[in-house]
């Protein structure tokens, strides 16, 4: 107990004279170890999270080999959609070669 004591006596010393260059100086350093270990918290809060977010995902080795699709659901893409977008795309390329090597004859409304 006689540790919290000395750091809370000095820490108030420090306080109490922080208009000093010694206090001043020493309170700076307390408040950039401060930041420095509240950063050091996040980052390794973060790694922490998104490697758990990544193990749920994949999966541990004792549940053998799963795929990111869940079981049960139709696949995200149908191949006939696929295909009915992928007609449109060319059509709609077709119609731009077209306009481009014949473009439209409008007069122009500022002459």
């Amino acid at each position: 107990m006689r540790l919290f004591t000395n750091i809370t006596g000095g820490f108030r010393g420090t306080l109490t004279n922080r208009h000093e260059p010694e206090g001043l100086h020493a309170l700076a350093t307390m408040y950039w170890y401060l930041v420095l270990s509240i950063t050091g918290l996040v980052v390794l809060s973060s790694l922490y999270y998104g490697l758990w977010q990544l193990v749920s995902i994949i999966g541990t080795p004792e549940q053998g080999e799963t795929s990111l699709v869940p079981k049960g659901r139709a696949p995200a893409l149908k191949r006939e959609a696929l295909e009915a977008t992928i007609g449109d795309f060319k059509e709609r390329q077709t119609r731009y070669n077209f306009l481009k090597n014949n473009p439209p004859r409008l007069s122009d409304p500022s002459r």
